[in-house]
């Protein structure tokens, strides 16, 4: 079993890196369970609301507490399980406690405007309508720790490329994984 969990900024690719990895493993996207949470909370899922849930779970419950959430849907078997969205050192220390010698992270790095212009494109619901919107999305996720869990990450993949050049950094990843996991 190995659990790769990814991490970056938002607009950064996260979604296509655990999309094209998703063609080998099982995927768990811990934004997923914010939204789910959210919604049972009987919120309607705009940024504000999910930000809002997010960080008052945070503090209730522990910086961990999505991560602890989200690997409650992890199977125990063998494979590959790809998690989006991690966040901060906290939810990094969860799954490294759960999964031991089995958890690798990976950094999904792009720069702010590279990554502002593809949230303004993607039309999420959980994206903000303006750069003001972007900033404070940015400030939010950097308060939680996003920085160190990125700055921390076993491989980090470079995005400012085309889609061509993030398949072939992911393939390179994937080769390397499988020469530790051997």
């Amino acid at each position: 079993m190995m659990v790769l969990a990814v991490t970056g900024m938002p607009g950064s690719g996260k979604g296509e890196v655990v999309r094209i990895l998703g063609g080998n493993a099982r995927t768990v996207v811990m934004g997923d369970v914010v939204r789910e949470h959210t919604s049972r909370k009987g919120y309607p899922l705009t940024p504000g609301n999910l930000g809002r849930v997010a960080n008052e779970e945070r503090l209730t419950f522990g910086m961990d507490i999505w991560a602890r959430r989200t690997i409650e849907r992890i199977p125990g078997d063998d494979g590959l399980t790809v998690v989006d969205g991690l966040r901060s050192m906290d939810e990094v220390a969860a799954f490294r406690r759960e999964f031991e010698g089995s958890f690798r992270t990976v950094a999904v790095v792009a720069s702010s405007p590279v990554r502002h212009a593809r949230m303004a494109s993607r039309g999420r619901s959980d994206d903000a309508p303006s750069a003001e919107g972007h900033i404070a999305r940015d400030d939010r996720e950097a308060s939680w720790g996003i920085s160190e869990a990125i700055s921390s990450a076993d491989h980090v993949i470079e995005n400012e490329g085309t889609l061509m050049d993030l398949e072939r950094a992911i393939s390179s990843l994937l080769a390397g994984l499988r020469s530790i996991d051997r």
